[in-house]
């Protein structure tokens, strides 16, 4: 049985990107009051007490402040304890499509984005979910990305992967 490598994006996947208000948006004064999406931590640990913590990695894209914020963020959050998910375990990169040649050294199985055009590249990675995209990019990106499923929240992607 192959061994099941989980990646997950951090911005519209484990942080959410409809905050209620400007006071608590991650690009705002109050961002370690940004809002994690519904069910992402308590799915993150499902993840990890099943694959094993060592199989569970966050791949971003973002610029050096918002990496500062990010892990700042899970700290605050306390996202390690409540998950058990390994700090060295986060890669970073700048650009989306960087995104898809960590997957393929990481043997990334399983990918979870919100951006359509990211799971356009991976085409190592055996299963892309969706992760509550927007219809433009629906629109635009569709064919370009081959297989994938859409998935609304962190329950629903449980359910999809067999939860």
């Amino acid at each position: 049985m192959k061994i099941r490598k989980i990646g997950i994006d951090v911005g519209g996947v484990i942080m959410t990107s409809h905050n209620k208000s400007e006071d608590t948006s991650f690009f705002g004064a109050n961002y370690l009051q940004s809002e994690a999406e519904e069910g992402a931590f308590e799915g993150i640990k499902t993840l990890i007490d099943y694959y094993g913590a060592e199989n569970v990695f966050i791949i971003s894209k973002c610029g050096t402040n918002t990496q500062k914020k990010t892990i700042e963020w899970f700290t605050y959050q306390d996202f390690y304890g409540k998950t058990g998910f390994r700090e060295e375990n986060i890669y970073f990169c700048k650009r989306r499509h960087e995104k898809a040649p960590i997957c393929e050294r990481l043997g990334i199985t399983d990918f979870v984005d919100d951006r359509l055009e990211v799971l356009s590249f991976m085409n190592s990675v055996d299963n892309v979910y969706a992760f509550n995209p927007q219809l433009e990019e629906m629109n635009q990106f569709s064919e370009a990305c081959g297989h994938y499923t859409v998935v609304w929240n962190w329950e629903e992607l449980l359910n999809v992967m067999g939860f």
